[in-house]
Parts: structure tokens; C-alpha cells; sequence
């Protein structure tokens, strides 16, 4: 089951699909407590914004590096490299 919620903690593991959206955005407008990403290795973008919009506590983080960069900001430095062409090279 990817997601899980008790009225301590929300505990999203595995796959979190667009169907998980629903339920996790009710229990985030009625709780304000963590959300445990520890073993989620996916979350659809939808989650994602949940997440974000709601300024959910997220504790402890996912360990997929990629899930982790996307929550803490790191892969927003990755897109601008991407994205930045460097200094003489036209974009």
C-alpha cells in the first residue's frame, strides 16, 4: 500500500500514484504532522505539489536520490545547468 495515514504521520512508500492525490490532500488540510517519504521511490508530480503547496514537513526524506533532489531543490540546480547555456554560447 503507498500510502498510509494515521492521525500521527502520513507514510508514503513504493509507488505513489495519482490516485493517492485525493486522500493525502484531506488528511494534509486536517493535519499538521510529518509525512514520511523514507521508503517512497516514486511520486507522481501531483503528490509532489500537494506536498509543496501544503508546506508539508517531510521526515524523514525519501532515500531514492532522485525523489530527494526533486524535494529538497537540488534538481532545480541541475535544470539550470541544463538550461543555462554558458557564458559566449547563444541559448
Amino acid at each position: 500500500m503507498p500510502i498510509l495515514l494515521t492521525e500521527d504521520v502520513a507514510t508514503l512508500s513504493g509507488m505513489v500514484s495519482i490516485e493517492d492525490a485525493e486522500p493525502l490532500l484531506a488528511w494534509l488540510l486536517a493535519h499538521d504532522r510529518p509525512v514520511d517519504m523514507a521508503d517512497c521511490q516514486h511520486a507522481h508530480p501531483a503528490v509532489l505539489q500537494l506536498l509543496f503547496c501544503a508546506g508539508a514537513r517531510i521526515a524523514p526524506l525519501p532515500a531514492s536520490p532522485a525523489l530527494r533532489a526533486w524535494l529538497t531543490g537540488e534538481a532545480a540546480s541541475v535544470v539550470a545547468f541544463f538550461t543555462t547555456a554558458p557564458k559566449g554560447i547563444p541559448s
